[in-house]
Order: structure tokens, then sequence, then C-alpha cells
């Protein structure tokens, strides 16, 4: 499809520490680096603060994909991202959960605790009034989330990038588990034969080796 995206703005990638600076702490300017670039990221997305509040009836004229001009509420709805890229927009611990407030220590178990949603504007209340404690506690960066401005949930506009989360993150995973557990019941030669085997599909690339020789 033509035109189905449109380049806005390429986001800066800032050094991530400079040892030599006196008085100015590595972990500092990690929340420096961080913050600028959510400050560019709020540049970027404010004109949607004033008309992407469906409530409001407010609108703009825009060109549609039919060359129409029509009345249009403009809003974020997905941002595609593999989970270090959402760690960056999302201001939060690397080991932390984009979606809920689950503790590190629960991932990969199935719980019967249910844990909510993460309650963006007390992160932003938080840090109004420098209240690092609650940040902390929840694995919130520092900085002034440039998310927490605009009318979205940001929770509901994460998007899997299919393939550096998916193919090469939960199917990689999946595959290497299968892999051991084959070999556990010595069938992983089967497994291989079959592979090279599988017959052609529409918009399947028919594999010419072995699983375990398969490097890309």
């Amino acid at each position: 499809m033509m035109n189905a995206w449109i380049l806005l703005a390429l986001l800066p990638i800032p050094p991530k520490r400079l040892d030599k600076i006196p008085g100015y702490p590595v972990d500092t300017q990690k929340l420096d680096a961080l913050q600028v670039t959510h400050e560019i990221i709020s540049s970027i997305l404010s004109p949607l603060c004033n008309v992407s509040d469906v409530t409001s009836q407010s609108s703009i004229e825009m060109v549609c994909c039919n060359e129409k001009v029509q009345n249009c509420i403009p809003m974020l709805c997905g941002w595609l991202a593999d989970h270090m890229e959402n760690v960056m927009i999302h201001g939060i611990s690397s080991n932390r959960c984009l979606i809920c407030i689950a503790p590190p220590d629960q991932f990969g178990e199935l719980s019967n605790a249910s844990y909510t949603t993460r309650p963006h504007p007390m992160y932003a209340a938080a840090f109004h009034h420098s209240d690092i404690h609650i940040l902390n506690s929840h694995g919130v960066k520092n900085i002034n989330n440039a998310l927490w401005h605009i009318p979205i949930e940001p929770h509901e506009i994460v998007r899997p990038n299919i393939l550096h989360v998916l193919l090469l993150g939960i199917l990689v995973h999946l595959m290497k588990w299968v892999q051991e557990f084959l070999d556990h019941v010595e069938r992983l030669t089967i497994f291989d034969y079959i592979w090279s085997r599988l017959p052609p599909f529409l918009g399947f690339s028919r594999p010419n080796k072995a699983y375990r020789s398969v490097s890309q």
C-alpha cells in the first residue's frame, strides 16, 4: 500500500554514558538522555493533545485515503516496537511488564493474583510532586513521560514487532524448548527429517535443510 507509512521524525540515539564528566553521575546521564528523547516525542505528538479526545467533538480537516477531505479526530492507536524500544517509550525498567504492575519474580508463573494495569496518572502526579518512592516501586523512570500528556492509555498502544518479538523472540524460545524435549525423547533426528521435507505452501518458503542447520 502506497503512503501507508509517512516518516515524521528520526529519534536521536544519545550516548548512554560519559564516564569522564566530573560531578555528572552515569545514572543521571541516562535519565537526562531519556528525558531528551521524551521531550522530542512530546513535540511530535503535541498536535494530538488538542483533537484526540473523542468526547470533545473537536476535529480537523484531513485528506483521507480516498483523496476526499473529511473531518477527522486523529489519535495514537499503536506503537510498533520490540521490548527494549517499549521500555524506552514507557520509561520503565527493562525487567518490568509494559502493561501491568506484576513484580518481576512473578513472570513466567501462572499466578492466581490479578494485577492491575499501570496507573499512569498516578505516575504523572508522583513525578510532579517528586515522589520517587512510588515511581521506583513500580519500576518507572523518574522522567516526564511524553505519553502521560496525551489522551490515551499507554498500555493500549503496545503492538509487538513481528520480527524481533514474535519470530526472533517467542518463536525461537519455543523452538529451543521443543528441541530440548525432542532430544530428551530421542526424536530430534526425526523432526529434522520432517522439517526438511515440508511441502510448499502459499507464503511459505520450503526449507531445504534440517532445522538445526538453519541459521536465519
